[in-house]
């Protein structure tokens, strides 16, 4: 039966009410929900020591291998000592999360952008809660090392080649504040 344009019927299933979203929305909401879940349960976050570690070294960041705020110089001490060949897997960490204008908590700050607590590492945890750093003062980034190679004297060029590069999260942040940066 037709309905003419003055009669509408009501097309609402049953034991829906208008006080809240329809129960299709509901439904699709709950799935993108469990989706998100199921993407972030499958989703490997290489925490320090997992994932592929190749080569007869490995060199996380930690307080002790690692400087915040400033570039290693001619007279930082090394954390690693390697001979010429060696293979070394090496951690890296981004100063996005854990810097003071950001909150100085990775959890937070990805959080407030989609990323759960298991998916932020923790070494950005330990880094942004156990190592001294001072907004303004020191530099932002996070860097690893320095690693001395046995036998190599300053003014020597060595070279380096990459084997292989694993993403440790499956997310990123690109910035350009204070008036610093570029893209």
């Amino acid at each position: 039966m037709r309905e003419s344009a003055g009669e509408e019927r009501d097309r609402r299933p049953s034991g829906w009410r208008a006080i809240g979203a329809h129960p299709g929305e509901a439904a699709a909401r709950a799935a993108r929900e469990r989706s998100e879940q199921e993407r972030e349960s499958t989703t490997l976050v290489l925490n320090p020591g997992q994932g592929r570690i190749d080569g007869e070294h490995y060199l996380p960041v930690t307080p002790e291998t690692s400087r915040w705020g400033w570039w290693p110089n001619r007279l930082t001490s090394p954390v690693l000592s390697v001979a010429d060949g060696a293979v070394v897997t090496i951690d890296t960490l981004s100063h996005e999360g854990i810097l003071e204008d950001q909150g100085r908590d990775p959890a937070v700050f990805f959080g407030a952008r989609g990323v759960s607590a298991r998916s932020v590492l923790t070494d950005a945890v330990e880094t942004a809660r156990d190592v001294p750093h001072t907004f303004g003062v020191d530099g932002p980034h996070v860097v690893t090392g320095p690693i001395e190679v046995r036998g190599a004297e300053p003014g020597d060029l060595l070279r380096v080649d990459l084997l292989d590069f694993a993403l440790r999260v499956p997310y990123g942040v690109t910035s350009n504040r204070h008036g610093l940066g570029a893209l």
